[in-house]
């Protein structure tokens, strides 16, 4: 998934990665300012529908 504001020029770029039952983990880059920052992390439905962000 990407998503660029175009009022401030911050992009943000998603990758899903390994998924289980109940969880999916992602990798992540922001750029502001054209400077590159990785992430990473995790969501989970434990109830179907209602996703959180570990």
């Amino acid at each position: 998934m990407r998503w660029l504001n175009p009022v401030n020029g911050v992009g943000v770029y998603l990758s899903p990665g390994a998924k289980s039952d109940t969880c999916r983990t992602f990798l992540g880059v922001t750029i502001v300012n054209g400077e590159k920052k990785k992430f990473r992390g995790e969501v989970c439905s434990p109830s179907k529908g209602a996703w959180q962000i570990q």
